[in-house]
């Protein structure tokens, strides 16, 4: 008796029962409508600003004590706690972590506050690092404390900003728990995802409801690379009109903050031209596969195709910062490829590749073929 039980091939894990979840790991990125800082310091002019999504001017206004206003006014905005409570009872925790044994150096949120038992965790995401992001918060969870018989865990908050989003999520701010159906917690954990272009085109839209706004003028504020886009979200927010003064006072005085950004400038232009060495050795390797498959059906029209769909997939890849985001341009560079190849040899390659597995009829649509062409097909197969 034969006992060996095929190998199921399940993705995840799910509970009989239970409504079916989405993964955001399954999700693709998009980077569509995003705004990041592009010029050198040099060009910069009067109107340009800094925007917070780069790690020195959010170190510098974000996680600074003498500008703790400003962490505080984002917290008051998408929390029950109220601005001054935060400014009274809120203290920047990250800057005496230094000497502490919760994180090394290079393990730490880019802003911890701490608040009596609770922590505020923020970071800023710009190649979807969220999972590793998320992993600093399990770590504060940690920090248990015995009182008494048992032992008391302190209340987190993540908050993440990411410069891109998902395809198929469309909000701003999406918030997660651990809880049922019903809405009971299991631990006290929030993960509070904030995705600055889809907040952008949201408010652009107009479909910001009115309990949130605050929040939406503040982070676009901030946010923003034009200050004349700025003033007009700051106009009449008084923490927000002196972030704007005070960011202009940094930008002017601060060098350290534009070597910084020049740094950072580097780096990615750096990281660009890696990847695309690396993107462009796959293209080869790709086009060989596609012209040996298709070796029967305009093997080079095929190819040249082929090689123009997956560049515009290496600068979809290049600019999501990620191995996911190449690899999806490249698959449908590889389909928008096959097309443009096929209209050389039209009919005789559709003949090759309904043989090689593809659905005829989807063919058909995808090619709009003319009625003459599919009385040809049609004959001929």
């Amino acid at each position: 008796m034969d006992t060996k039980v095929k190998k199921e091939q399940i993705k995840h894990l799910e509970i009989k029962g239970e409504k079916k979840k989405t993964y955001i790991s399954d999700l693709n990125v998009t980077t569509k409508g995003r705004i990041i800082n592009k010029k050198d310091s040099k060009h910069f002019t009067s109107d340009d600003q800094i925007s917070f999504t780069l790690n020195a001017m959010f170190l510098t206004m974000m996680n600074n004590e003498q500008y703790k206003m400003f962490s505080c006014k984002v917290l008051s905005e998408i929390s029950n706690f109220s601005y001054e409570y935060l400014i009274q009872n809120a203290h920047l925790y990250k800057q005496e972590l230094d000497t502490d044994s919760i994180y090394t150096k290079e393990e730490r949120g880019d802003l911890v506050i701490k608040m009596e038992d609770k922590y505020f965790i923020v970071e800023m995401d710009m190649n979807n690092v969220i999972f590793r992001n998320i992993e600093y918060t399990d770590r504060v969870y940690r920090i248990n404390e015995l009182r008494g018989s048992k032992y008391e865990y302190p209340e987190i908050c993540y908050i993440g900003f990411e410069n891109f989003s998902f395809e198929g999520l469309d909000e701003g701010i999406e918030v997660f728990h651990m809880q049922t159906d019903e809405g009971i917690c299991l631990i006290p954990r929030t993960y509070v995802l904030v995705f600055l272009p889809n907040l952008l085109k949201k408010w652009y839209d107009n479909e910001v409801d009115d309990e949130i706004k605050g929040f939406y003028k503040t982070i676009l504020t901030m946010y923003e690379t034009s200050r004349k886009r700025a003033y007009e979200y700051a106009r009449g927010d008084e923490v927000m009109e002196k972030y704007l003064e005070i960011s202009r006072e940094v930008q002017n005085k601060d060098n350290g903050l534009w070597r910084s950004y020049d740094h950072e400038q580097e780096a990615i232009k750096s990281y660009e031209f890696q990847f695309r060495e690396e993107a462009e050795e796959k293209v080869r390797k790709t086009v060989a596969k596609v012209e040996k498959k298709y070796a029967k059906a305009s093997k080079k029209a095929i190819a040249k195709g082929v090689k123009k769909g997956i560049e515009k997939g290496i600068e979809k890849g290049i600019e999501q910062g990620i191995e996911k985001g190449m690899q999806q341009g490249i698959q449908q560079g590889i389909q928008q490829g096959i097309q443009q190849g096929k209209r050389e040899n039209r009919l005789e390659n559709i003949k090759i590749l309904i043989k090689d597995g593809f659905n005829k009829e989807e063919l058909i649509k995808s090619l709009k073929l003319t009625d003459e062409e599919i009385l040809l097909l049609n004959k001929e197969l």
